[in-house]
């Protein structure tokens, strides 16, 4: 599935260094290699040529350069199996400048985030962005664009944008099939895009699916999950023929749940990702290395989980000259001195020295964005009336959306609401329960979805996002009304972001100006502008972690069990829209 990248007469050059014929370009000496292979750790050398590895082992190679690791351990380059760029809030470009010093030499992102913003544009401007720099970044073509038909989405993808896209060489597969009752139930849609994939990898998203139902997904196409939420549906889906990929992102993941089901006999059905990191979280814990930091601490030998950020993904993609330290491999190489912090003191990239010591040694060229992808919030027309809840009876039921902490579910609960006179919601902070809308931005038609969500702890003021899974419309939750209208009118002024308010004031930003979802600056800079918002939040009251990230999930209506969207509330369990009232 890999571009073909090792061509005449750069491969009878690589033919002559590894017979010792002629020298290599760089020989890495007294090294201990991890081989993916075997899992054992090797005493040898390696010999590079043109920027793959000629040989490698109990060999002896000449070299224009030679470097001494003096005993360090020698992997393969790591490779991210399932991510989301935007969710870093980074162009390519910067996020290289971040994770290429840790260890990540190639991702495979699913770019469905910009794509349900701006569509093929969006996807093509990772493309370019991307060209040029010290990361092999391919990209999944998005299968749920929207995700589903209960929201608003900037653009829509059929079976023949699917079709266009795979003319990109790093465009390699089916991003992850997030609508797994209308694969299970044959929809037309998603059979097209799944056979305009075929004998391309596809990944699968299925949350507690099992049974026949699992067997039916399975059977149409979807080849991996990155959803499991314990050891018997991980194991079910892996004894069905699936490749797991274990995820530990932007919260507590399932790492420390399904660790101690992977064994040498089944070792290459599992991989390591992170699916979902914010900036700050890249940044204070680390991107791949942090996963191997967490696979060791869950009880997994070392080496085997190496393997699951090399040669499995690299398998499971078709990558075949990539995720192993063996002659014809790429020579994207991550040297470190300890199998515990897997800290990089060296990072090769197709042969040159790319980072060293957590410090970037090669540039990365950026793109600038397309007019297609700037100024993306369509927002007509707002009033502050717009953010209010009003109810029909002077003792009103509703739904409430509770947040679980530490995971994406939301629990779907029915409880009485205080309401005044005139049937307006009043808040109160002792109750831990607050309005939540999501204004629809795409495309100017004024939807806004209400809701109530529990778990914020918010006191006073509002925080609002432009980057709201997966449609990306604006979500806002909210004390006031007043509050809630400035922080929204924030974004639709900025382009995007997240903002936080009290009363008339916007109290942090940050600005997320490319499609609403991406920071223009560098990566330091958003980190500047994450100090500021984390003090807005402070003013805000909000007792709850990361807010913003639970925030985006809230509109997300394929996970459980009850979302809200620009059309309003949505139960996952029944896949249907519902009234915010009950009637009683």
């Amino acid at each position: 599935m890999e571009p073909e990248v090792l061509k005449l007469p750069h491969l009878t050059e690589l033919i002559l260094a590894a017979r010792g014929d002629s020298p290599c370009d760089l020989v890495l000496k007294n090294c201990r290699i991890i081989n993916t292979f075997t899992l054992e750790i090797l005493n040898g050398e390696v010999g590079i040529k043109n920027g793959f590895i000629a040989g490698a082992g109990e060999v002896e190679y000449d070299g224009i350069d030679i470097v001494d690791l003096d005993g360090a351990y020698l992997a393969p380059g790591f490779i991210e199996s399932h991510f989301h760029v935007e969710s870093s809030l980074r162009r390519p470009s910067e996020l290289a400048r971040l994770v290429v010093p840790r260890g990540t030499t190639c991702i495979v992102a699913d770019p469905h985030e910009i794509a349900n913003v701006a569509g093929v544009p969006g996807i093509e401007y990772f493309l370019k962005d991307s060209e040029g720099i010290p990361l092999d970044l391919f990209l999944m073509a998005p299968s749920c664009v929207p995700a589903t038909e209960f929201e608003t989405s900037g653009a829509r993808l059929d079976a023949g944008d699917i079709e266009r896209l795979y003319r990109y060489p790093r465009v390699i597969g089916l991003g992850e099939v997030m609508n797994f009752p209308g694969v299970i139930n044959g929809a037309p849609d998603m059979m097209e895009k799944i056979l305009a994939s075929r004998g391309r990898p596809i990944d699968g998203h299925a949350p507690m699916l099992s049974g026949k139902e699992l067997c039916a997904y399975i059977a149409a196409g979807p080849r991996s999950d990155h959803e499991c939420s314990d050891e018997r549906e991980a194991l079910e889906k892996v004894r069905l023929g699936m490749h797991i990929m274990i995820r530990e992102g932007a919260e507590p993941g399932n790492l420390g749940k399904l660790a101690a089901i992977v064994n040498e006999k089944n070792l290459d059905r599992f991989m390591l990702c992170t699916d979902d990191k914010p900036p700050y979280k890249l940044f204070e814990e680390g991107h791949v290395d942090y996963l191997l930091r967490q696979a060791v601490l869950s009880g997994l030998d070392p080496v085997m989980a190496i393997r699951m950020v090399t040669l499995n993904p690299a398998r499971y993609f078709g990558f075949a000259r990539r995720g192993a330290v063996a002659p014809g491999y790429m020579a994207d190489l991550v040297v470190t001195e300890d199998l515990e912090s897997f800290r990089a003191a060296r990072v090769y990239k197709s042969g040159r020295l790319a980072a060293e010591n957590g410090s970037s040694m090669l540039k990365s060229p950026s793109a600038p964005p397309d007019p297609a992808i700037l100024n993306t919030i369509k927002i007509q027309s707002l009033e502050q009336e717009d953010l209010t809840l009003r109810f029909g009876s002077a003792k009103p039921a509703a739904r409430v959306m509770e947040l679980v902490r530490g995971t994406i579910l939301t629990r779907h609960r029915v409880e009485k609401v205080p309401v005044d006179d005139a049937g307006s919601f009043v808040f109160d902070p002792e109750t831990d329960l607050a309005p939540v809308f999501v204004l629809e931005r795409h495309r100017g038609t004024g939807n806004v979805g209400k809701g109530l969500v529990r778990g914020f702890g918010l006191k006073r003021g509002a925080l609002a996002s432009s980057l709201a899974h997966d449609s990306h419309n604006i979500i806002c939750v909210a004390a006031d009304s007043q509050s809630a209208y400035t922080a929204v009118r924030t974004l639709v002024d900025h382009g995007g972001g997240f903002c936080a308010a009290v009363g008339d004031r916007c109290t942090g930003l940050v600005d997320l100006g490319i499609a609403g979802l991406i920071h223009e600056g560098t990566y330091e800079s958003i980190l500047e502008a994450f100090k500021d918002l984390e003090k807005g939040i402070t003013e805000t009251g909000c007792a709850l972690p990361h807010p913003f990230f639970y925030l985006s999930f809230l509109s997300l209506p394929v996970i459980p069990e009850l979302k809200i969207t620009d059309r309003g509330l949505f139960d996952v369990a029944a896949f249907s829209q519902v009234n915010l009232e009950v009637k009683t």
